[in-house]
């Protein structure tokens, strides 16, 4: 399975972030994580867990955490702020 995120476009006037997932043939209708929105990008990343997604908080909610969450093959885990971790660009993850 392959995963995408986005963060909405400017036209939308919002930050919410959207995924999808393909098969490697065709793309899943886009769904909305109504529990998360960023300003930046968020970055997506796998390990033996599954896959993990980060991403800046968005610029109205007045913080720069970076928060993350975790997809096992169903549904996304809640989102949690990584409290001692701050940024004003999209952050990265890596997996070894």
């Amino acid at each position: 399975m392959l995963l995408m995120a986005w963060q909405a476009s400017i036209a939308a006037d919002n930050d919410n972030i959207w995924w999808s997932s393909s098969d490697g043939f065709t793309w899943s209708p886009p769904e909305l994580l109504t529990d998360r929105q960023s300003s930046t990008s968020p970055t997506l990343a796998v390990d033996f867990n599954g896959v993990s997604m980060a991403w800046t908080a968005s610029i109205t909610a007045a913080n720069d955490n970076i928060w993350w969450s975790s997809f096992d093959g169903n549904v996304w885990s809640p989102p949690e702020a990584l409290v001692d971790g701050r940024s004003s660009t999209s952050p990265a993850l890596g997996s070894s």
